[in-house]
């Protein structure tokens, strides 16, 4: 009988623990916090998964699918919210590269008028042939100025993400998030209210590629916990001490 029960406390212990992570998000408030909006696509969703659930359980938590959306977190003085946006390369043809991401993007602005914006592209932005990185470059550099311009006539603050490094990138491909790269250093330094966020650097090896030990698996691009968790240790210490702020 004592096995019996102490399985059964066992159990309602894990499932209460199952059920405090799962509704966690719902008690998250910006209330006199900065607020900071974060737009993404695949790996911002994951890494908003990565922050709500505990390790271990996140190891697998973060890439499965759940009932609730994972879209709120709160560290310190940060209350982060999650946005998806539209991917920047639309199936018409008549549409300019980044044109659907730009109006998702300012809807959320408009919607839940943050203190300050995160955006970045998604991995799968960046491949490219070699006859098409100096145009995707182009749009990339643009979107991105575009972007600026909508947080600036706001008074608010832009973080950029700059370029997820791949496991198999291509030389085009490499050349091209190396000058975005680049571009993104030299277009924070020339205005005060944009920040870049290192995702590069941290998790490539010596040849431009994504390190395997930071790879979901060996042909996902995403990044694995281990890669998240060298993420949290700069996001949140580099955003805190560049935003002196007071929240709206």
């Amino acid at each position: 009988m004592k096995a019996i029960a102490y399985i059964i406390i066992f159990v309602l212990v894990i499932l209460g623990v199952t059920a405090f992570f799962l509704v966690r998000p719902f008690f998250y408030s910006p209330e006199n916090k900065v607020k900071i909006l974060m737009t993404g696509r695949s790996t911002m969703g994951l890494w908003f998964k990565h922050w709500n659930w505990p390790y271990p359980l996140r190891i697998k938590g973060t890439y499965r699918s759940w009932p609730i959306p994972y879209n709120k977190y709160s560290k310190g003085q940060l209350f982060l919210e999650y946005l998806p946006l539209n991917g920047p390369m639309s199936k018409d043809p008549s549409l300019p590269f980044g044109e659907q991401m730009l109006k998702s993007f300012e809807a959320g602005l408009i919607n839940e008028k943050p203190d300050v914006a995160f955006f970045k592209f998604c991995f799968v932005d960046f491949p490219v042939k070699e006859d098409e990185w100096q145009k995707r470059f182009e749009g990339l550099t643009k979107t991105i100025t575009a972007a600026h311009e909508m947080t600036a006539k706001r008074k608010m603050k832009l973080i950029v993400g700059n370029a997820l490094p791949l496991l198999n990138p291509s030389d085009a491909t490499l050349r091209l998030q190396v000058a975005y790269n680049q571009w993104l250093q030299d277009f924070a330094a020339r205005h005060d209210d944009v920040r870049v966020f290192d995702l590069f650097s941290v998790m490539v090896g010596p040849n431009g590629q994504l390190r395997e030990e930071f790879a979901r698996d060996k042909d996902d691009d995403h990044p694995n916990d281990r890669a998240f968790s060298l993420l949290d240790e700069r996001f949140f210490k580099d955003v805190s001490g560049w935003l002196p702020i007071n929240p709206s």
